[in-house]
């Protein structure tokens, strides 16, 4: 037998998201304010999430930490806990693209611990730990 068919199909091409400005490295002091921008191209079409890791972990807002506007995210009265690699990971239901930056947050050392003198004469000392 032989005859005709007739098939339609249609081809919807999305735009490829991409990270249009990576969040740079910082290096604040300690309570000081941190805060990491990462703008993000994508498709309008597509619905599109943005998500913070720290080291890998995503971060979940709190008192200190604010993502409440999409591509920030903000750490208040940063501490040396908050040292870390930081990951802007923006995804749509086709793709996903991701940048990183590292924050440094400087502040004063822990005492020592496991003073010993090591050695002592009338116009000095040594101490180790």
């Amino acid at each position: 037998r032989f005859g005709t068919k007739e098939l339609q199909a249609e081809l919807s091409v999305k735009r490829k998201t991409s990270i249009a400005t990576p969040p740079v490295a910082l290096e604040v002091k300690a309570g000081d304010e941190a805060k990491f921008i990462c703008k993000v191209d994508h498709d309008p079409d597509l619905e599109l999430t943005i998500l913070w890791l720290k080291n890998g972990i995503a971060l979940k807002p709190g008192s200190r930490i604010n993502m409440a506007v999409p591509g920030t995210l903000l750490i208040k009265d940063s501490m040396a806990s908050d040292s870390a690699l930081y990951t802007c990971l923006a995804s749509t239901p086709r793709d996903e693209a991701s940048a990183q930056a590292n924050l440094a947050v400087l502040d004063v050392p822990d005492p020592p611990v496991n003073v010993e003198l090591a050695d002592q004469n009338p116009t000095s000392v040594t101490i180790m730990w």
